[in-house]
């Protein structure tokens, strides 16, 4: 809290305002009037101010800061444990080495042998997580028991030197700068996302089970007809559909003016015993004998015999 916002700054800014005719002394009327009201507002004035550091990244912390963190989509990482060196000396005052994972209190919090540096000299990891760890410097009390230890301490300055700290491997690419450039291509890419146009030609494609009309796609619509017959189904057509002859059909031998007959033509009997007509006649050939009178002979037919 700032001085101006103090309550004695508040009680002399207040009686400061009430006419010098009045008494203002501690203990009179108008000073126990004002009092409990200065001092509230010291308090008000103090919460405000909590309030104010709570809302700012650089201010804020716990919590807060995370909540602060959150709103530009960022995760806080959690608190590391503080390592501190410490040195452990022999009833000899000598340097005097301690096993790996022995455990050591210093105030309120516990440390645990991590690694040696060199004969006597230790990093110790705090149990607790956060800035706890570096609150302690001085005697280190052992929680398990080393037998021929003497002395714990940890280092007055409560920290590792530097020049045994490992070396910090700092990447460029992970600064907001560098982020936010690499957010800024990474939403302008139009390779892996669509620009307003094309979202907007997207939107205007016809649905998956959009349909076509004959127009469209140029074909014959269903109303047409072939011979009267509608083409809105299988179409079966008949020889008079199309004006052809049965297939069972037949011609009259004088419908035959010309050509060549690959077949046998066979006289038509009922009228084959008219020599006169010139008409086709059967004409049969062979070797075997005929007798009048006896071969079966069929009139109108012409029968050669030959050697």
């Amino acid at each position: 809290m700032t001085d101006e916002h103090s309550y004695e700054a508040l009680m002399a800014r207040c009686l400061g305002r009430v006419s010098a005719e009045v008494d203002k002394r501690e203990g009179s009327i108008l000073y126990d009037a004002l009092a409990p009201a200065c001092a509230e507002l010291a308090v008000l004035y103090t919460e405000l101010e909590t309030m104010l550091d709570r809302a700012w990244p650089d201010t804020a912390a716990g919590a807060d800061l995370d909540k602060k963190a959150a709103e530009r989509s960022l995760v806080r990482a959690p608190a590391s444990s503080a390592v501190r060196e410490g040195r452990f000396t022999g009833a000899d005052g000598e340097a005097f080495d301690v096993p790996i994972g022995t455990r050591f209190s210093g105030g309120a919090v516990n440390f645990t042998v991590t690694e040696r540096r060199e004969a006597g000299v230790f990093r110790l990891t705090a149990e607790t997580p956060g800035s706890a760890g570096n609150t302690w410097f001085g005697t280190l009390f052992p929680i398990d028991y080393v037998e021929g230890l003497a002395g714990a301490e940890l280092g007055e300055d409560g920290k590792v030197p530097a020049a045994q700290l490992p070396a910090m491997d700092f990447d460029p690419a992970g600064s907001a700068a560098a982020v936010q450039t690499a957010l800024s291509g990474h939403t302008g890419d139009n390779v892996r996302h669509l620009t307003a146009a094309e979202r907007t030609a997207w939107n205007a494609k016809a649905a998956g089970d959009h349909t076509h009309t004959a127009a469209q796609v140029g074909a014959v619509p269903t109303t047409r007809k072939v011979n009267g017959k509608a083409l809105s189904a299988d179409v079966t057509l008949a020889a008079a559909d199309v004006g052809a002859a049965a297939a069972g059909h037949s011609h009259a031998a004088s419908g035959v003016t010309a050509g060549t007959l690959a077949g046998k033509v066979n006289a038509n009997a009922s009228a084959a015993g008219t020599l006169t007509a010139a008409q086709v006649r059967d004409i049969s050939v062979g070797t075997a004998e005929l007798t009048p009178g006896t071969s079966a002979l069929v009139t109108g037919s012409l029968y050669f015999v030959y050697e």
